[in-house]
């Protein structure tokens, strides 16, 4: 697959593992009209695309995607050491993003635990409303 344009790589390995593009969008969570667009080249791959496809289907294209001589236009093949930068600053920005919406769950929950106490004066609920202020500090602080 080396130096090709990543809409056709991804086409061929999906035609390869006999997939059709609805197969592979319900896996991965998506509509199947994000995989047309991906394998058409209408729409080129996110981060959280390639994270997904690594987590589903066990394919790891963080590094083998861009070329370094044209940054519009994704292949698959050899990383080079550019390719490694942006794969690190890509799994630095994703886990940021995996950990903001991890926060605003655990805010959310929290938020909702205390709203259904009758009594707000308990050490309990004293409790809940300083894990809560401490969540939301932390959600600033990314």
């Amino acid at each position: 697959m080396q130096n090709k344009k990543f809409s056709q790589a991804l086409h061929d390995w999906r035609k390869k593992k006999q997939l059709t593009q609805e197969d592979v969008a319900n896996k991965l969570g998506v509509s199947r009209t994000i995989v047309s667009f991906l394998e058409t080249g209408k729409q080129l791959p996110q981060i959280h695309h390639l994270n997904l496809l690594k987590e589903k289907f066990n394919l790891d294209l963080s590094s083998h995607v861009w070329d370094s001589a044209d940054q519009d236009k994704p292949y698959f093949g050899p990383p080079n050491e550019k390719d490694s930068s942006i794969s690190a600053m890509a799994e630095l920005i994703n886990g940021q993003k995996e950990a903001k919406r991890d926060l605003v769950v655990a805010m959310d929950m929290t938020k909702a635990l205390y709203a259904d106490l009758e009594d707000k004066d308990t050490a309990y609920a004293k409790t809940l409303m300083v894990i809560y202020q401490t969540i939301k500090q932390a959600f600033r602080n990314l």
